[in-house]
């Protein structure tokens, strides 16, 4: 156990900062998904509404992804 996480914490931030920059697709969804957060007016907070879209995409893509694996050819 590290007494300190930041260390950690960076690493894991320089490894996403890494895949993304080499992503753009995912920039252009993160993008979309910080837009929509900002333009609620919402009492809740800008993260939790983030997640939530983030969330509500990556289970539609999945349904989908299913859904197309499961249709007969």
């Amino acid at each position: 156990m590290l007494d300190n996480g930041d260390s950690l914490l960076e690493l894991m931030k320089d490894q996403i900062d890494k895949l993304l920059i080499s992503d753009e697709k995912l920039q252009k969804f993160l993008s979309w998904i910080n837009e929509k957060s900002c333009s609620l007016k919402t009492p809740c907070k800008p993260a939790a509404i983030r997640f939530f879209y983030f969330i509500l995409i990556h289970t539609l893509t999945r349904t989908r992804t299913l859904d197309n694996t499961r249709k007969p050819n």
